[in-house]
């Protein structure tokens, strides 16, 4: 997910989350009003206090950017106001007095008009994927040099901040990663290869925190942010937001597909399933994950993660989508399939509807036919993310004239 308008990349299926302002302009979506005879009604499932979470935050940052920006929902044209401020309060209402999230779903079925999307073949079928928030265990630099030598061996992979010579400009109307040379000049940063392997970066004092694991690393530079579990000398654990800060500017290039094309087989191609072909063949790790040349740096926050116009995200309720094509802080209804889990294993999987805040972006997700569900950070998303990877429909929700 290559850091574009705030870096995210299709890694193993699933995308890189970062939060960098980002200016939508007017635009035209290929969407048609549909009756609410037609919205997916089977297994409505969702957290009714995280959807509402997601439709305070979106409405506080509507209210800080033009009412008047203009986006068309089919034949018709509406203002933000119309699209987020007033259709987000009018569903926190519904939400504030409905009973379960089964109960907001029916109420919004007949409140709102319905458009939905042309998706991926023109005639509504979408693709959507998952993307959680990693969490690693993890010790910071000052800690880790009063371990022992046999401790310290277990955190060897260095998690970097970013460094002051690499700096976001904008060539050809596109806002990019670059080095900025001493005498002014621009040219490209280090590769993943030349800086895991080559060690580019050592010594500079970068270093914010180390893990254990390189393709637990990995993931966590796929997703964008996560949770770090820092091991404190006295034997506490100290839980951090760990955020996108720049990334090195080069286009992410998908391990899976090189996986594949070494014949791994897809049923292996999961999160889950890549970390074990890893473990079996640790001798396969380093040069395939130096592959994909995008490289990820970080910053401690206070909370976490971020979308778009740093809106936290709120775990099954916020969902990344093209922005050229959707509008920002949209909330839709959609129907999909997700994993259920037996363990590590999948059981099966169920066909699900619910409702969602449009509120991440992603240089992976394209088209009309494209959306990422965020998932949260617990044992379930890893799972989700790792493996979504299906069929589904769309809408998205406007208060009538």
């Amino acid at each position: 997910m290559m850091l574009f308008a705030k870096s995210r990349v299709l890694a193993l299926g699933f995308l890189v989350m970062v939060c960098e302002p980002f200016a939508q302009a007017e635009a035209t979506g290929p969407f048609r009003k549909v009756d609410p005879s037609a919205l997916p009604e089977i297994g409505v499932e969702g957290d009714l206090e995280s959807f509402k979470t997601a439709l305070r935050r979106q409405s506080a940052k509507c209210a800080t950017q033009d009412p008047e920006a203009r986006f068309r929902f089919g034949d018709r044209v509406v203002t933000r106001r119309k699209w987020c401020t007033e259709t987000s309060s009018e569903f926190l209402r519904l939400a504030e007095s409905a009973t379960s999230f089964a109960d907001l779903t029916k109420a919004a079925r007949t409140r709102f008009e319905w458009y939905q999307s042309e998706g991926r073949d023109g005639k509504g079928d979408v693709m959507f994927t998952g993307y959680h928030s990693p969490v690693l265990e993890a010790v910071l630099p000052s800690d880790r040099a009063l371990l022992s030598q046999a401790e310290r061996e277990q955190y060897t992979v260095p998690l970097y901040g970013r460094p002051a010579e690499l700096v976001q400009v904008t060539i050809d109307g596109r806002k990019v990663w670059r080095k900025r040379n001493p005498d002014g000049s621009l040219s490209s940063f280090f590769t993943r290869e030349e800086i895991d392997q080559g060690n580019a970066l050592q010594g500079r004092g970068l270093e914010l925190a180390y893990t254990r694991d390189w393709f637990d690393a990995f993931i966590l530079q796929m997703e964008g942010s996560g949770v770090l579990m820092l091991q404190r000398p006295d034997g506490s654990r100290e839980r951090r937001f760990f955020n996108y800060a720049a990334q090195n500017g080069h286009f992410y290039v998908s391990i899976t597909q090189y996986l594949r094309e070494q014949g791994v087989p897809e049923e292996s191609l999961s999160i889950p399933g890549i970390r074990a072909y890893f473990q079996a063949n640790p001798e396969k790790m380093m040069p395939t994950l130096s592959k994909n040349p995008s490289y990820v740096f970080f910053q401690f926050g206070d909370n976490g993660p971020y979308g778009v116009d740093s809106v936290l995200l709120s775990p099954r309720h916020s969902v990344a989508i093209d922005l050229s094509i959707f509008p920002l802080q949209a909330v839709m209804l959609f129907q999909t399939e997700r994993p259920e889990m037996n363990g590590a294993e999948v059981a099966g999987w169920k066909k699900f509807t619910s409702l969602a805040v449009t509120q991440d972006t992603g240089g992976a997700i394209k088209g009309p036919g494209r959306v990422d569900v965020y998932w949260g950070e617990d044992a379930y998303a890893e799972q989700a993310s790792g493996r979504m990877h299906h069929s589904g429909s769309l809408f998205l929700a406007v208060l009538p004239p």
